[in-house]
């Protein structure tokens, strides 16, 4: 399955493995393991949380547990 039919119109999580820093907005920056996607107007995603606390964003966001996706980084 390809990546845009599997996140069509969908939240997903993405772990990112590490902590890291996400800047949302110009002024807006969040730090956490986890970051939330969710769809756009544009048929596109845009990050809007990001948090150490994966059952808090699960259950905040309605995001399926299987949505829940690791991200792959070289090393």
């Amino acid at each position: 399955m390809k990546w845009n039919d599997l996140t069509s119109n969908k939240p997903f999580i993405t772990n990112l493995d590490k902590l890291v820093k996400v800047k949302i907005d110009e002024d807006k920056e969040l730090s956490g393991r986890y970051a939330v996607w969710q769809p756009t107007d544009d048929k596109r995603h845009a990050i809007v949380e990001v948090s150490s606390d994966l059952s808090y964003l699960i259950n905040k966001y309605k995001v399926n547990p299987t949505m829940v996706f690791r991200v792959n980084s070289s090393k």
